[in-house]
């Protein structure tokens, strides 16, 4: 077969290909209908649509704002956290079984990340939060989503509308954090 039969085959295969691709956009073309030119998207009018359907099948939308008083989050340095290698096991049995370290405590380091911190966030609003690498704006958004786990205090107020932060661990998925 030469060169230019194979491409006189394959020609209507690549225009059945296209129009398999492009159907949603051309309408049913086995009744006649014209092809239509795709839509621009609309971020705004698709989330109005989710939000009147949601409604329609009875749906209630929450409502919810938080404020944080005086929070103070206290975790530990960075010398604190090793890296795991195959070694691991045994400087851990090393130390075990050493008798000059079994007197020593472990030395790390403690501090606040987030010192005194107070501010709200009303209903319908976003909260940026900005700093440099290490200010410690990633765990204030945890704690702020009531995720609490893997610090070792956590001092100061959080409320959403109105519910303690213990009492709102009943409430899981209304507050959310994603990380970067």
């Amino acid at each position: 077969m030469s060169e230019g039969s194979a491409n006189i085959l394959t020609r209507p295969f690549r225009t059945l290909l296209r129009r398999s691709t492009r159907k949603s956009h051309l309408g049913d073309l086995e009744k006649g209908d014209q092809p239509q030119e795709p839509q621009p998207f609309d971020l705004n009018d698709y989330l109005e649509t989710g939000v009147r359907a949601a409604d329609s099948n009875g749906h209630r939308r929450h409502h919810m704002g938080f404020v944080f008083k005086d929070l103070t989050i206290v975790s530990e340095g960075a010398d604190a956290s090793t890296i795991m290698t195959l070694l691991t096991p045994f400087v851990g049995i090393h130390k075990f079984r050493n008798p000059l370290r079994r007197g020593k405590a472990n030395h790390r380091t403690v501090f606040d990340i987030v010192h005194n911190v107070t501010g709200f966030c009303e209903e319908g609003e976003m909260l940026l939060v900005l700093g440099r690498p290490g200010a410690g704006c990633s765990r204030l958004l945890r704690v702020l989503a009531n995720s609490r786990k893997g610090f070792l205090d956590i001092k100061g107020d959080v409320t959403y509308s109105g519910i303690d932060a213990q009492d709102f661990k009943d409430y899981p998925g209304e507050a959310i954090y994603s990380m970067e």
